[in-house]
């Protein structure tokens, strides 16, 4: 039985994965990830994006907005039906969660994925430190990250990379393999951009770091 635990996906919209959800504020990588794991937990700080997933689950749609141009709005509808084509949305548990602070029922996971998160936690160190413990044997970590911090998000004293140590640059990878390297094996990195709609006439263009990690064989 495959268990798969993502975390965070605010900043993470426009999931290339699921063609018929671009830029949309909806949770579906793990609608996606359902039709390849017998389970599937959501876990989000906000209550917010929690909600958009379940209400595609009990309701088969949901709805979001995306600015047009000044006061003006323009709403849009997602389906079920057009991200869980195979019906295994039941697969998916969402719930709130604070990342650096995760409950013990969220452990033995074959895949965990940290989707746009560590550059959103107040300790980010506490969460890269801990977060083999919920990995089952030779389980693997995807950590996604553009590595965007903020002193009003972050403090600066914990953040991981962006920063000078002993005059040295300390820039996104060299930082998580700081805190990971102890329990992890780095197996490789990409770049993934996600362009994110803002409006009907605007748009960011993230490049997101995608670093993969294999848990090493302690017992």
């Amino acid at each position: 039985q495959s268990w798969f635990l993502t975390i965070g996906w605010s900043v993470a919209a426009s999931c290339s994965q699921v063609k018929h959800v671009k830029n949309s504020i909806m949770p579906a990588q793990n609608f996606f990830l359902a039709q390849h794991f017998n389970h599937v937990d959501g876990v989000d700080f906000s209550a917010r994006y929690i909600q958009h997933g379940v209400a595609l689950q009990q309701s088969g749609f949901a709805k979001y907005a995306v600015e047009n141009e000044g006061e003006i709005v323009d709403y849009h509808e997602v389906a079920l039906a057009d991200i869980d084509e195979n019906g295994q949305a039941e697969r998916i548990h969402f719930s709130q969660g604070d990342a650096c602070n995760l409950k013990p029922i969220y452990q033995n996971y074959d895949l965990i994925v940290a989707n746009n998160l560590i550059e959103t936690l107040y300790d980010p160190e506490s969460f890269l430190t801990s977060i083999h413990n919920r990995l089952a044997k030779d389980g693997i970590l995807v950590v996604i990250s553009a590595y965007q911090w903020d002193e009003n998000v972050t403090p600066k004293d914990k953040w991981i990379s962006g920063i000078k140590v002993n005059g040295e640059n300390v820039i996104g990878l060299d930082g998580l393999t700081q805190y990971l390297a102890k329990h992890f094996e780095f197996l490789e990195t990409q770049t993934a951009e996600n362009k994110v709609l803002k409006s009907a006439r605007s748009s960011e263009l993230i490049s997101n770091e995608v670093s993969v990690w294999r848990l090493k064989n302690e017992w």
